[in-house]
């Protein structure tokens, strides 16, 4: 990560960072920040917070917050999005396909 921080009258903050696969640019005017993030993957992303590594894409977003309201908005998009195959999502999926089949077996057996 590198940046520049200028204090004269106003706050000034600006950073430029390498992270998870892709590149956050950010700047910070007194309490207004903005970043602009381009190619941020899920998954490194993820693995980062510790979370699962459930999703696998592409994150490219702009990121506006007001330090002072402490209220932002987020707006991207995931390109090339999908699950990825793990025991936890698997097992869910075919408990799903058991309970789907019983519950078809049951409406077939009370119409006869």
């Amino acid at each position: 990560m590198d940046g520049v921080l200028k204090k004269a009258k106003d706050l000034e903050l600006s950073m430029h960072s390498k992270v998870a696969g892709g590149v956050v640019e950010a700047k910070l005017h007194n309490d207004d920040f903005h970043a602009d993030i381009n190619s941020v993957q899920t998954v490194q992303t993820l693995r980062i917070l510790t979370y699962p590594e459930i999703f696998k894409a592409s994150l490219n977003a702009t990121l506006d917050y007001n330090l002072q309201s402490q209220s932002g908005k987020l707006k991207g998009d995931l390109v090339e999005g999908a699950l990825r195959k793990i025991k936890r999502l698997t097992l869910l999926k075919n408990m799903q396909r058991v309970i789907s089949m019983l519950s078809v077996s049951k409406v077939e057996s009370m119409q006869i």
